[in-house]
């Protein structure tokens, strides 16, 4: 049929492969402005994420029908058992509170990542200006991006590039249609074949290099080695860095608290919006978190963000590094 309408309703589960959780994903993608999809319509009656699954008043939100469908005392009795029995709880949140696994939560506001957005920003506008570079590479199935990191006062401005097989661009846009307004828009930048190029993200960096005061370029371990050799020798101020909570957890909490603040600047693109919205998050009791996919083989990517995060871990590092106090010293005649 020419108007045929495909309806998928379902409560929360704990596959974040399943096809329920990633018709969720796009629902929440529309939901928030990420994707343009006026052929879709999407309700998803679920708790807000402060929202304590132990609290009655709030149990509407994910179940609409509740005193008709379940009753009232059912969803109690339900709940006295989850406290009981605490290998319930899951099951509770899951199927009464319509939460997905925990780790299948996104970690940024979308809502505040957009009040950041200031469309007028452009990145001649910093000409000259002290910059940080973050670099995460990839050779054919993740987005490789550089990432470019400045201060002004209280502000940190980013901006972002990334970079993809031209051949592998085609077969993203099945699933992302996005990827060939990206690709027209300038914010994706193709290298030619299937695997990515290294030398044309080289040759843009060292572009970067003349336009900017580039005070650091820190770029992921993975195939980071030739890049670094290369830039090193050319006496670049190029480090590798690994992607683990030693490095990450600073300038991930400082990406948080300001994106809540309202501190950050960035241009709305949707490129980097997308990837922002796919970022979930591991916290560690000692306090350290890591950004993470929602899963190995989700196509859903973050390479951005961990560009962002590198570039921040050197601007805050130079920003804490106390300057050298004055010192008078005589010489002998």
């Amino acid at each position: 049929r020419s108007d045929a309408m495909l309806m998928a309703p379902t409560t929360a589960g704990y596959s974040l492969t399943s096809v329920g959780y990633a018709l969720r994903s796009t629902a929440m993608k529309i939901l928030d402005g990420v994707i343009e999809a006026d052929h879709a319509f999407v309700v998803l009656y679920e708790l807000d994420e402060n929202d304590d699954w132990k609290d009655e008043t709030v149990w509407i939100k994910a179940l609409p029908m509740i005193g008709i469908t379940p009753s009232l005392d059912y969803v109690r009795r339900y709940r006295d058992d989850a406290i009981a029995t605490p290998g319930l709880q899951g099951e509770f949140e899951t199927k009464m509170c319509n939460r997905w696994l925990h780790s299948a939560k996104s970690w940024l506001s979308m809502p505040a990542w957009d009040r950041c957005a200031d469309p007028t920003l452009t990145l001649e506008a910093f000409a000259h200006e002290r910059c940080y570079l973050g670099v995460d590479l990839a050779e054919r199935d993740d987005i490789a991006a550089v990432a470019l990191a400045f201060q002004r006062e209280d502000l940190i401005y980013v901006f972002v590039r990334g970079y993809l097989p031209e051949l592998v661009i085609n077969d993203r846009a099945r699933a992302v249609p996005e990827y060939r307004q990206w690709l027209r828009d300038g914010e994706l930048i193709p290298t030619s074949g299937n695997m990515t190029d290294y030398a044309v993200i080289e040759s843009d960096i060292r572009k970067d290099v003349e336009d900017y005061d580039v005070a650091e370029i820190v770029i992921e371990r993975f195939g980071a080695l030739n890049l670094a050799s290369n830039l090193l020798a050319s006496g670049l101020p190029a480090r590798i860095e690994s992607k683990n909570t030693k490095v990450f957890t600073t300038p991930a909490k400082e990406l948080e608290a300001r994106i809540r603040a309202g501190k950050v600047r960035h241009t709305g693109s949707s490129f980097l919006k997308w990837q922002i919205s796919n970022v979930c998050c591991e916290r560690r009791r000692d306090g350290s978190l890591l950004p993470t996919k929602e899963s190995a083989e989700s196509l859903n990517k973050i390479d951005a963000v961990d560009a962002i995060l590198l570039a921040l871990s050197a601007l805050l590092q130079a920003s804490t590094t106390p300057a050298a106090e004055p010192r008078i010293l005589f010489l002998e005649a």
